[in-house]
């Protein structure tokens, strides 16, 4: 393999009640509350707050009431940490009450005992299309990875508002990154559990913490598997979301085998070496498409990897990421 030189820096239809779907009245829309609310620009704003991984849908309410149900798919264990929610009225203080349950919601959107209260909370709306903040932290529900789980989200105070939840028609629609996905299901109607509206999609961005680290390799900008020249530039960035392990202590690897046999350990000192070494060892740190080093491959299939794992100085790959490369 021709060395590379790495700088590794620590690094519509209805069901239940209100059997109608929204009508475009000039610009304005006519909810399945029943309510009139007047679209307004979308002004973007989606990035995750303290670090933490965010998923969002969309924000492009064409309909609204008083809930929604839908599903996620965690690939990784997370908490829900915060919800951002598509509120019509700015102002207005929003009380939410959001739940859950073990399995899918399909079939259970008006069945109260299926659902346990996950967390109540309170935000103030900021109007159509821009996202209503509702912190959620601390209620100490933990998403187990490759598990589904219904969600429902109420405002519990509908009734006493002048605006809606605001959600969009259409579905079901899947919402994914490499933590998670969300599968769209129904509008809800107040009070909550009183009747659905099928198909709709949730506005919103759903906040979530990583139990443990989530790291990632990429190559040209690939998970791969990626196919290059011996004369392609071939680029390597690292990602690492330390979850609720930010700070604590790991070894820090980057290593590369061929057929199945780990052969170069990147080391302390930035060389390849035949001899197991870590890259790094020391607290997570949060990167995102961190740079790592650019050059090119001799003829062969590669597997380059990077993980992290507990600091002994021994590999287990613990926490790992692998985006295999074919030189030719």
């Amino acid at each position: 393999m021709q060395k590379f030189i790495f700088l590794l820096i620590v690094l519509a239809c209805c069901v239940g009640a209100g059997q109608c779907q929204s009508a475009l009245a000039g610009n304005q829309i006519v909810a399945d509350s029943g309510r009139v609310i007047e679209p307004v620009p979308r002004v973007d704003d989606e990035s995750a707050r303290g670090g933490r991984g965010a998923l969002t849908t969309l924000f492009a309410m064409n309909n609204a009431f008083a809930g929604n149900t839908f599903d996620i798919l965690p690939a990784h264990d997370l908490s829900l940490t915060d919800l951002d929610i598509n509120w019509t009225v700015a102002g207005e203080q929003v009380d939410v009450d959001v739940y859950y349950k073990n399995g899918t919601c399909v079939g259970f959107e008006n069945v109260p005992t299926a659902w346990t209260l996950l967390a109540s909370s309170s935000g103030v709306g900021a109007g159509t299309d821009l996202p209503t903040a509702v912190d959620l932290s601390g209620n100490g529900i933990l998403f187990s990875a490759g598990t589904t789980y219904g969600i429902y989200v109420d405002v519990s105070n509908h009734g006493s508002l002048t605006g809606d939840l605001g959600y969009t028609n259409g579905g079901p629609s899947v919402y994914s990154n490499a933590a998670l996905a969300i599968t769209t299901n129904t509008g809800q109607s107040s009070p909550a559990f009183s009747g659905s509206f099928f198909p709709r999609q949730w506005n919103g961005t759903f906040y979530y913490e990583l139990v443990n680290p989530l790291v990632d390799i990429k190559i040209n900008g690939s998970d791969g598997p990626l196919n290059v020249l011996t004369t392609d530039l071939v680029s390597i960035t690292v990602s690492v979301d330390p979850g609720t392990q930010a700070g604590v202590p790991h070894d820090w690897w980057l290593v590369t085998r061929k057929n199945s046999t780990w052969i170069y350990w990147f080391n302390t000192f930035s060389v390849w070496t035949i001899i197991p070494s870590v890259a790094h060892s020391g607290g997570l740190v949060t990167l995102n498409d961190f740079f790592v080093t650019s050059g090119t491959l001799p003829v062969a299939t590669w597997e380059f990897a990077f993980a992290v794992d507990a600091p002994d100085f021994v590999w287990q790959g613990t926490y790992q990421d692998i985006c295999v490369v074919t030189s030719s």
